[in-house]
C-alpha cells in the first residue's frame, strides 16, 4: 500500500582479481545473504521482499561495480568467484595459479583486506586496502593456520608468500572458549583449493 520504508543490512568482505576480464575469488560467506534473526522475522510475511546487491570496490577508489556470483565451491569450501565488467585501469594479479607451492610453516605471509569494512579510518569515500605481515604458524586440518591479524572483513582477501604469490585465502579467525575472537590465530584456505571453481 505505499507504507513503509526500506531496511537495510550492509556487509563487507574482501577478495581479489585474478583475470582482467573482471574475475574475482573470494568466500562464499562474503557473498551470501545476511543470515540474521531480524531477517528470518521479517521475511515471513509474504509483503516483504528481500534484495541482494552485490558490489566490488577497489582500493584506492569509491566506485562501486555491481559483481555476479557465477560459482560457489562444493565440499565444505568457503569460496566462491564473482564477477564484474572489466574497466580501463582495473588491478589485476598478473601469473595467478591455483598449483602455486604452499609455504612451510615459519614462512613470512602477507594478508590483504579490509578490516572493519566502513568502519576501519579511510580517506573519505575512498577505501584502502590493509597489509598484515606474519608467518604460517601450520597447517592443520586442511587449513593455513596464521599468526597475522585477522579481523571482520578481510574473509575472501589473499594471503601471499614473501615473493608476492597467492598461496591461499583469508577464511576466519580463533574462538576462545568463550566465543570471543583471538585475532592472532587466523586460518586460511590454501590456494589449490581455488582450482574447484577457477
Amino acid at each position: 500500500s505505499g507504507r513503509g520504508e526500506e531496511f537495510g543490512l550492509e556487509s563487507t568482505g574482501s577478495g581479489f582479481c585474478v583475470d582482467p576480464a573482471g574475475w574475482i575469488i573470494t568466500n562464499a560467506h562474503v557473498i551470501s545473504s545476511p543470515d540474521t534473526e531480524l531477517l528470518r522475522d521479517l521475511s515471513k510475511p509474504e509483503l516483504i521482499e528481500q534484495v541482494v546487491e552485490l558490489n566490488v570496490v577497489f582500493s584506492g577508489d569509491s566506485t562501486r561495480h555491481p559483481a555476479k556470483v557465477y560459482a560457489v565451491a562444493d565440499g565444505g569450501i568457503d569460496l566462491a568467484l564473482v564477477k564484474i565488467e572489466p574497466f580501463e585501469g582495473m588491478p589485476t594479479l598478473e601469473g595467478f595459479r591455483t598449483d602455486a607451492p604452499p609455504p612451510v610453516p615459519g614462512s613470512d605471509i602477507y594478508l590483504f583486506g579490509f578490516p572493519l569494512g566502513h568502519m576501519a579510518v579511510q580517506e573519505g569515500e575512498t577505501v584502502i586496502a590493509s597489509t598484515f605481515r606474519g608467518i604460517l604458524s601450520r597447517n592443520v586440518g586442511g587449513q593455513m593456520q596464521v599468526d597475522a591479524g585477522v579481523h571482520p572483513g578481510n574473509s575472501g582477501g589473499p594471503i601471499t608468500d614473501a615473493a608476492g604469490q597467492v598461496v591461499g585465502v583469508v577464511v576466519s579467525v580463533q574462538a576462545g572458549p568463550d566465543r570471543t575472537a583471538v585475532y592472532t590465530i587466523g586460518y586460511g584456505i590454501p590456494i589449490a583449493d581455488a582450482a574447484r571453481i577457477w
